[in-house]
């Protein structure tokens, strides 16, 4: 997940932006995700609701970024507290404990720990391909090795 997250932010960055509130979101997603599976609803589902709750965390950050116009430093800042707060009222600060381990044994059973490094490989070949490779918009920091 951190690589994810990493390969993200150099998007952003490469920009000349912020975004601080990858971390809150991300422990609102692991959240999410977890109480579907404590609920036995299936891994599939629950990687739907955590990649959801990401998802509208992030809409909500752009829409208010662009539409109000506000610097996206000021709206993640905000952002990550509104989040990191819900966060901890919706588990009451305890850790929420994933009854069905069957479903765990299960995914490390059929996704090996070496799948993980053909995952990362496959997501740092796309950004060095994207960043590297095209035109960075005009305004923002030029990411490119063109001469």
């Amino acid at each position: 997940m951190i690589t994810i997250m990493g390969v993200g932010m150099t998007f952003v960055i490469s920009t000349g932006q912020i975004d601080l509130s990858v971390g809150s979101i991300t422990a609102l997603s692991s959240i999410t995700t977890a109480m579907v599976l404590r609920s036995n609803l299936g891994i599939i589902l629950a990687s739907v609701v955590g990649l959801g709750t990401g998802l509208l965390v992030g809409l909500a950050n752009g829409l208010i970024t662009t539409k109000f116009k506000i610097p996206p430093f000021l709206v993640t800042l905000g952002m990550m507290e509104v989040v990191r707060g819900l966060a901890m009222w919706i588990t009451h600060n305890a850790p929420i404990p994933i009854i069905n381990q069957n479903t765990i044994i299960f995914w490390f059973r059929k996704y090996r720990w070496h799948s993980n490094y053909i995952y990362m490989d496959n997501i740092y070949s796309y950004n060095w391909i994207y960043c590297f490779q095209s035109y960075s918009p005009p305004g923002s920091v030029r990411f490119s090795y063109r001469r």
